[in-house]
């Protein structure tokens, strides 16, 4: 069982872009989500500019898992390397989404 920032990184990893193999997030999109979010679960500035680590994360182990199955061509590793080049800006609009 994860964190709750956990969770909400791994959430974003798919719904964050705005379809399923784009090599970037949706920031307006990244929002909302995050909005909804803590529209239920209060979270800080400090808490929601951790969740882009928790986003590579989940994309590091994403191709990870693949790797280990033999399935070399993840296509992953764009999108890894554009939330890396972009944590921050990222961040930025995760912490402009909170209420």
């Amino acid at each position: 069982m994860e964190t709750p920032l956990a969770d909400i990184g791994y959430g974003l990893w798919r719904s964050g872009r705005p379809y399923e193999q784009a090599g970037y997030l949706d920031l307006p999109r990244v929002r909302r989500f995050l909005r909804g979010y803590a529209s239920i679960v209060r979270l800080t500035p400090d808490q929601a500019g951790v969740i882009p680590l928790y986003l590579r994360g989940r994309g590091l182990q994403m191709i990870a898992k693949r790797v280990r199955a033999g399935r070399n061509n993840t296509g992953m590793l764009a999108q890894v390397l554009w939330l890396t080049a972009n944590a921050g800006e990222v961040g930025d609009a995760l912490v402009a989404a909170l209420p």
